[in-house]
Parts: structure tokens; C-alpha cells; sequence
């Protein structure tokens, strides 16, 4: 064992570790077993590893169990219950066995024969520090992490750590599930297992990923994506032949794994290789060979054809210097104080932005002699920034520091015009004018006064590029009035006259006087209300404002007249409450606010709607006084009949319902004069009053 540990020692010198297994399951906080299968056309073969390096070697010592089920043929789901059946518990294996079986040349089984044999180097002191621990932890994560990339490239490797499985014992055409458990006790660590199904169909992986190439000098560098291949390989090794695609050799001894953060579980997609090579310009063709979590070296990928470039540009030129020529033209001259062999010449490049993009002005470029340039066509409104850029035969460029350049220009636009303003209520003043004739305008400066005999202010510092400009006033001033003029600036900064000045009233800020009520004289029909009006002069109008019972206050008149100073509500229900409340608004469309509200109740006098066309009259065969009455039936009320016979006291004698409109008075005592009337009685004690008395004489 001793030779296998220095082995291990040289390897670990010249690797990175950074597992492909352990990378999917390291960002999970709870410990855990995950297991990946497939099938090879006769068996399945199935992968597992722990999640972190307690369950790794906690799982040393107690093991872990696979099970199996079947779950369909064919396509066909297994109506039954899915049983389960232990397939076996696997451990590590022995000392003895792993001395036997591990080919001491092959890196990956020599690895971990290490990581499941070894122990921990130091037993903990009683009272171990924070750097005494996270020694401790990360000799422990080293050999977890080596144990499962060991087991991704090697089967031998994987078999003895007790990380794989090969059923044979399979159906053609089946789907089986298999669940992967530690049985390591909970009180000692809580662990969870992880399933997989695996159709007995073989599958198939695509190539690997697709090579893209960038040749620099003396080395060549290849990119390739990792993101849609990650279930698929593990690791990958790069293989360079000749420009005919022949003879190729492994340019790394060991495979190239993704770099990630294990804590965030993020992979790096991207992954990258950097081939030296002798000479420039030698082609050389380049493939992939991808390596699956079972250690299965898969078919080289596509195929790409790089070679090494020079990329070193040549010396930039410097010292640009450019004049007007008679304000139609521009004058551009620099130096370079190196020509490299390779050098071809110089473009003149211009652009609307500093910051670009730059196009070439010159229809080929100019020669190592050519340091100056007369540029025809200058853009003779905005003018132009400028570089030199310097070309070599491989096309390597390099470029000057930009400067810009622009035709002289001493004549100033003309005086603004069209200048207006308004203010609103809350004193933002709104100013608007003319765009002027000129196509070389830049902008406008705004100046303001508070009187137009005072100075006036600048109010943007720099040139404003609009013809609509917003100003925000105090409102709370002196003054009603503001004063504005404005100035045109074309691109040069030639200033123009000032505009004419305008004056912008300021809205009034001061409330009108609240009106106040006067009195409120209620019916049972209607409500009475007055007031004293608003006494300021600029009142236009008076809202009054009614609210019924607990509802919301709503605009119920508008008294435009100043001298309306009573309304009358007669839209009112009795036994509802109503409150009133008046304000002033003036011609600002200020409001005065509400005084004190005023409130009234409709009080009930008892008085309902009086019986109509009530009769009374002697029915000769019947013997006996019918009456009729007309009134809506109901059974709110009810209808009293009040008699007198013969000048007898009138008093109260039958009743009805609500729902009946006559009644037949057999009870007579004998013939003389009866005198009728009716009354209807409601339940909350309203009565419609008598109705006229009815006479009737019965022979």
C-alpha cells in the first residue's frame, strides 16, 4: 500500500479536483445518495455517489443498499403494485482485494484504493480551533471528491469503492426503478436515498460537443459548451491530427473536467483548452473525445482545422491634428514613429459618436509615406470625430486616440419668436415657442424675471435641446407675475438676440371666506336652509353639498346668484336624517372649505293618504248597508268603520282587513238613520283620517 500512496501523491500534483458526480449533489444542504443507469443493449449499469464527505465515509463503514422493481413492458404500466426486491448491499471492498485487483499503472483504481483505505492523517486535539476543523474537513472532502471521480473513469475504480452495479438479470423492452439507500443509522447522520428509472432499451448519446477555434500566435485556443451535454459526459479529452485529419494523439494525459461552485451548484459551461504549437500558419486538425459517468470513452466529435495566427498589431499612429480649410474643408495630419515589415498602410476612420462605430473615408488605404489627408465632405452641421487606424498583411489593426473636428461657424441663428406661457394652479409654468430656421440650432437658454425691470436669471445651465419648457414657481410671492425671455445657441455657441419678453400670471392662493349657515327649519314634508353667503369679492358660485342618513356627502345645488341665500329640499322621506354643508369657490377655482354642517330630521305627524269614493247604501232585499271604499290593499294597515244610529254618539263599531275595500253591516236594530265613515289604521300608528260621513235611511 505503501507504493500505491505515493503514486497517488505524484498524480495529485499535476490534477484539479473538481468531480463531475459530486458537483450535482453538492449545493444540497441535507446529505443524500444520488444514482444514475443506463442500459447497454444486456444489462443495466448503475452509478451512485454521496453527496458530501460525511455520508461518503459513514457509507464505508455501514454500506449501501439497491433495490429494484419492475414497473412495465413493452410501454405497458404494471397494473400490480411495484414490489421491490434487495438487489444487495455494497461496501468498499477489503485491503486484501483491492491489493489484488488495482493496477498499480492505472491512476484513477491506485486513487481509490487510497480514498476507501485511507484513514485521517492526526486525530483531533480535545479542543480543536476553526483552522484545526477546516483542515480536518477539507482532508475529508479531498478524498470524497477523488473517490467519485475516480468511479466516473474507471470501472474497476467505481466496482471496489461500492459505487457500482451491472444487472444482467433483465428483460429486453422493460422499465425497472431503482432506489439507492445509505444504512447509516439517522441518529448518526440523516441521509436520504434517490431513485431512477431505466428503460432496457439502449440509448444513445449524441457526439460530443461541436469545437470552435481561435488561432493566436505560437498557440491555438478551442472552446467547446458543456450546458446541453452534462447528462451525457463527465470529462472529455482533446485530440489533435495533421490538416488531413490522420494520425491523431491525445494532447492531455488526464480528462478535463467542468470547473463550478460546488456551494451554489452553478457549472461553468464553458470550457476551454490551450494547444502550443511550434509554428504560425501550420494547420492542425482538432476533435473531441467525451467520457460518460460509467467510463465509457464515447466516438470523437466533429472534427474543426486550426492553425496559430499572428495577431500582434502594428505601432499606432499618433499626434492627429486637424484645421478648417476655408470653412468647407478639413485638414487631418499624424506621425507614426515605427513602420513594422509587415505594415500596409493607413485608413482614415470617422464617426457621428466618440465613442463610434468608425468607418474608413478613404476608398484605399494610404502608403507609409502618406501622413496627411483632406477630408472633402465633412459633416458641415455636427461635424465629426476622427482616428488613424493602421492595417498590417495578417490584418492585425491598431488605431490613434480619436479627436474630433468641424467646420468654423461665427454666424448666430435668428431671435426666437412664438413665446408663450401659462401657469396652472399648483404654479407650474408651462413656456412654449418657435423652432427656429436654422438647421445648426443646438438648443435654447430660458431667462426669467421676477419684475421687467430687474435682471434677468438664466434658468437652464446648459443648452436645452426643446421647444416646450416647465418651470416651477413659489406661488406663495408679492407678485401675481413672472417674466420670461429666451435665446437660440447653434452648435458653435453662437448666441442669438434675446425673444421678446412675456409676463405669465400666477394663480391666486388665497381661499374665500367660508359662508355660513343661517338656519335649518324642518317638516314633515320638506327642509328648510339659508346662509350667509361668502363676502369675498372673487366668489363665482356656492356648492351645497347634501348627505342622506350615514351615505356620502353629494353636490346637490350650485348657487351661481349672490343673492340666493334659501333653498327648499323636498325630495325628503320622513324619519331619515339630512345633513347639509356649503362652500364658496372663486374665479381661481379656489375653495373656501366647509363651515360647521347643519342637520335635520323629518319628524312623522302620523298623516297617511286619506280613503277615496266611499259610499254607503240600503240594500232593499239583502236588508242590510253595504260600503265601499277605495284604497291600495295591504297589510300595513287595517280599516276601522265608525257608526251612528239615530244621532247616537259616532263611534268606533267593525274593522276590515287592509286587503278588503267594502263591508256589508247586517247588524241594523231597526229602521231609522245611519250615519258611516271609515278610517285606516297603520301598524306604526299612521291613520289616513276619516273619510266623509255616508247617510244612509233604512225604512
Amino acid at each position: 500500500m505503501k507504493n500505491i500512496i505515493q503514486s497517488f501523491a505524484f498524480f495529485i500534483l499535476g490534477f484539479i479536483l473538481l468531480p463531475s458526480a459530486q458537483a450535482q449533489v453538492d449545493s444540497v444542504q441535507r446529505s443524500y445518495v444520488g444514482i444514475i443507469g443506463k442500459y447497454n443493449g444486456k444489462s443495466i449499469i448503475l452509478r451512485w455517489a454521496p453527496s458530501d464527505n460525511a455520508t461518503f465515509f459513514l457509507a464505508k463503514k455501514y454500506g449501501y443498499k439497491l433495490e429494484r422493481a419492475i414497473t412495465a413492458r413493452n410501454g405497458k404500466p404494471i397494473r400490480e403494485k411495484a414490489t421491490f426486491t434487495t438487489i444487495g448491499i455494497f461496501k468498499p471492498a477489503d485491503s486484501i482485494t483491492w491489493s489484488k485487483r488495482v493496477d498499480k499503472n492505472n491512476n484513477y483504481q491506485v486513487i481509490a484504493a487510497h480514498c476507501a483505505l485511507s484513514k485521517i492523517y492526526a486525530p483531533l486535539p480535545a479542543n480543536p480551533n476553526f483552522g484545526e476543523l477546516m483542515k480536518r474537513y477539507n482532508e475529508e472532502r479531498n478524498l470524497h471528491g477523488f473517490a467519485t471521480l475516480s468511479a466516473d473513469f474507471d470501472t474497476t475504480a467505481a466496482n471496489l469503492l461500492g459505487l457500482r452495479y451491472e444487472d444482467k438479470n433483465v428483460e429486453a423492452n422493460a422499465t425497472y426503478l431503482y432506489l439507492i439507500s445509505t444504512l447509516i443509522p439517522q441518529a448518526e447522520l440523516q441521509t436520504d436515498g434517490s431513485e431512477v428509472f431505466v428503460d432496457a432499451r439502449k440509448d444513445t448519446i449524441p457526439p460530443p460537443p461541436t469545437l470552435f477555434e481561435y488561432g493566436a500566435e505560437n498557440h491555438v485556443r478551442l472552446d467547446w459548451y458543456h450546458q446541453n451535454y452534462g447528462r451525457f459526459y463527465s470529462a472529455y479529452l482533446v485530440e489533435r491530427g495533421d490538416a488531413q485529419g490522420r494520425n491523431f494523439k491525445r494532447l492531455s494525459k488526464y480528462p478535463m473536467i467542468t470547473a463550478g461552485n460546488k456551494t451554489s451548484g452553478e457549472m461553468k459551461m464553458q470550457m476551454t483548452y490551450i494547444d502550443s504549437v511550434p509554428r504560425d500558419y501550420v494547420r492542425y486538425t482538432y476533435r473531441l473525445i467525451g467520457i460518460t459517468p460509467f467510463a465509457e470513452y464515447s466516438e470523437p466529435g466533429p472534427a474543426i482545422v486550426s492553425f496559430g495566427r499572428d495577431r500582434t498589431p502594428p505601432v499606432a499612429a499618433h499626434s492627429l491634428d486637424i484645421t478648417d480649410v476655408n470653412q468647407n474643408y478639413l485638414h487631418l495630419q499624424w506621425k507614426k514613429d515605427f513602420f513594422e515589415p509587415d505594415f500596409v498602410g493607413f485608413n482614415v476612420m470617422r464617426a457621428d459618436k466618440q465613442e463610434g462605430p468608425y468607418y474608413p473615408i478613404n476608398e484605399k488605404p494610404l502608403g507609409k509615406t502618406e501622413l496627411a489627408y483632406l477630408d472633402k465632405n465633412p459633416d458641415e452641421m455636427n461635424g465629426g470625430f476622427y482616428r488613424i487606424e493602421t492595417i498590417d498583411t495578417a490584418g492585425n489593426k491598431n488605431w490613434s486616440l480619436g479627436m474630433m473636428g468641424f467646420l468654423k461657424d461665427s454666424i448666430p441663428p435668428s431671435r426666437p419668436t412664438g413665446l408663450s406661457g401659462k401657469s396652472d394652479m399648483k404654479g407650474v409654468v408651462t413656456l412654449k415657442w418657435n423652432l427656429g430656421p436654422e438647421k445648426d440650432i443646438k438648443g435654447y437658454r430660458v431667462y426669467y424675471a421676477n419684475q421687467i425691470d430687474h435682471e434677468f436669471t438664466i434658468l437652464t445651465g446648459d443648452l436645452y435641446q426643446d421647444t416646450v419648457f416647465i418651470d416651477t414657481v413659489n406661488i406663495n410671492r408679492l407678485t401675481e407675475q413672472i417674466y420670461y425671455q429666451i435665446a437660440a445657441a447653434d452648435r458653435h455657441y453662437n448666441h442669438s438676440e434675446r425673444s421678446a419678453i412675456i409676463k405669465v400670471t400666477l394663480p391666486d392662493t388665497v381661499k374665500p371666506v367660508k359662508p355660513v349657515f343661517k338656519n335649518i327649519l324642518v317638516t314633515d314634508t320638506a327642509v328648510y336652509i339659508s346662509w350667509i353667503p361668502s363676502d369675498s369679492k372673487d366668489v363665482m358660485k356656492h356648492n351645497v353639498y347634501r348627505k342622506v342618513g350615514n351615505n356620502q356627502f353629494e353636490l346637490w345645488k350650485t348657487i351661481s346668484d349672490k343673492n340666493t341665500t334659501k333653498l327648499t329640499d323636498n325630495q325628503v322621506t320622513v324619519g331619515e336624517v339630512y345633513t347639509y354643508r356649503i362652500e364658496a369657490v372663486d374665479d381661481a377655482e379656489l375653495s373656501s372649505g366647509f363651515p360647521m354642517e347643519v342637520s335635520g330630521k323629518v319628524y312623522d305627524v302620523g298623516r297617511r293618504k286619506p280613503i277615496s269614493r266611499f259610499t254607503a247604501i240600503w240594500d232593499k232585499e239583502k236588508k242590510k248597508n253595504i260600503l265601499k271604499w277605495s284604497y291600495p290593499p295591504s297589510d300595513a294597515y287595517h280599516f276601522v268603520i265608525y257608526r251612528s244610529y239615530n244621532n247616537s254618539s259616532f263611534r268606533a263599531y267593525k274593522s276590515a282587513k287592509g286587503t278588503e275595500n267594502q263591508f256589508e253591516d247586517w247588524d241594523l236594530p231597526g229602521s231609522g238613520t245611519y250615519v258611516y265613515a271609515v278610517m285606516a289604521i297603520y301598524k306604526d300608528g299612521g291613520t289616513s283620517g276619516l273619510t266623509p260621513s255616508a247617510t244612509v235611511v233604512v225604512p
